[in-house]
């Protein structure tokens, strides 16, 4: 009787209120809301317009329909193994590189490289790469596919796989803007310096970048997100050795009209040291004879620049050491209009120095040694500075000539 009186007693108040005394599961609170309503979401249908397979699932986007794809896909896998060995060699291995981020590939596409697969998790991203005539094949994968194949912490939504280009096509790129200077990396390991490099020589419109054996790969994923799509913006050899070095310049006979050679050692005490080394070692005239005497030869591919016997000499070959701002780059008959002026500039590694191959070659063009005055109890700059403030001395002294 009493449970009957309290139920009576609340319905009687609910209705003095002008609410309902319905109950929900034999709870008294109220429902006086309409229920949300629950819209279906249309299961992805496949465009029979497109190339896709019946069963395979596609993405919208504007009108466009993309194929979409899982972790276990072969083309997935391809881009995973592209991303191992990320050390030296990567586009030795595998004849293809990997971009990330949507200015990088915008920037190649802009070029001219061709994509042969383009791997996308956000619309908004896509359409931040613009014209996409040049990429073979586009697909969808969503965010968990691209955590998975993204070599970075924080994946930008869009990757894509190129065709290594070819740096022939570079050449006109900077035509507007040219400053007749080809920069040599002599045994660049670290990734960050190496991009910076291509970068930097991209900013002042140099000739070309040579990069020696011994040096990190030029399409490795760190040196393309230093280099800032300047690798898309000059010619850049790599894995040359010195004598492909001497045939790119012309050098006949042990010696060139045309080009002049510098050094710029960012290690200047570490060069010292081996330039003692080489006269310890070398005590002999034979020797000496035969270092000014060695002839480069373009003819014969079985002739290396230097002989083994012959290589610790070329540290003590002649060479003038100058501070950066004391020489005059510019010849005073120089026409730009003919180009008669070539100038090229060494960068050595800040842990093995300048290869005594750079001598060699700074000897036989009637270069220098080039270094840069600095403080006090300072070792001395790092290549990217080093490189920097050289080419910016040689940009000014070409414009205000």
């Amino acid at each position: 009787m009493k449970s009957v009186y309290n139920l009576f007693s609340r319905s009687s108040i609910y209705c003095v209120r002008g609410l309902s005394n319905s109950f929900l599961y034999g709870d008294e609170i109220l429902v006086s809301n309409k229920a949300l309503e629950v819209k279906k979401h249309r299961k992805r249908q496949v465009n029979i317009n497109t190339h896709c397979a019946e069963n395979v699932p596609v993405c919208n986007t504007k009108k466009n329909f993309y194929p979409e794809l899982n972790e276990n896909d072969l083309k997935i896998s391809k881009v995973s193994l592209s991303h191992d060995g990320s050390g030296k060699n990567e586009s030795c291995k595998y004849p293809t590189i990997i971009l990330e981020g949507s200015k990088l590939i915008s920037d190649a596409l802009a070029t001219g490289a061709k994509a042969t697969s383009l791997f996308f998790s956000s619309q908004d991203v896509l359409q931040k790469v613009g014209d996409l005539s040049n990429v073979l094949s586009i697909y969808y994968v969503n965010h968990r596919v691209m955590d998975q194949i993204s070599s970075l912490q924080s994946p930008p939504g869009v990757i894509a796989l190129f065709e290594l280009p070819q740096q022939d096509c570079f050449k006109e790129k900077n035509a507007k803007f040219h400053l007749p200077v080809t920069l040599i990396l002599d045994r660049i390991n670290d990734p960050g310096n190496m991009g910076s490099l291509i970068r930097s020589g991209a900013c002042f419109g140099l000739d070309s970048i040579l990069v020696t054996k011994g040096s990190v790969d030029i399409w490795n994923t760190k040196v393309i997100r230093a280099g800032m799509s300047g690798h898309f913006r000059i010619p850049v050899y790599q894995g040359l050795s010195w004598t492909d070095i001497s045939r790119y310049f012309g050098i006949r006979d042990g010696s060139s009209s045309h080009i002049k050679v510098f050094v710029a050692d960012p290690e200047p005490l570490l060069t010292d040291k081996l330039i003692e080394s080489a006269w310890k070692k070398d005590q002999t005239n034979h020797q000496s004879q035969y270092i000014n005497e060695c002839k480069i030869s373009v003819e014969c591919e079985a002739i290396d620049f230097l002989t083994p016997e012959s290589t610790d000499s070329a540290y003590r070959l002649p060479v003038q050491t100058i501070p950066h701002f004391a020489v005059n780059y510019i010849p005073s008959d120089y026409n730009s209009a003919e180009h008669d002026c070539r100038l090229a500039v060494v960068i050595g590694s800040e842990i093995h120095g300048v290869s005594p191959e750079a001598f060699h070659l700074v000897h036989l063009t009637g270069g220098s040694r080039l270094v840069i005055p600095s403080a006090d109890r300072i070792n001395s700059l790092n290549v990217l500075s080093a490189a920097s403030v050289l080419l910016g001395e040689i940009q000014r002294q070409f414009l205000c000539s």
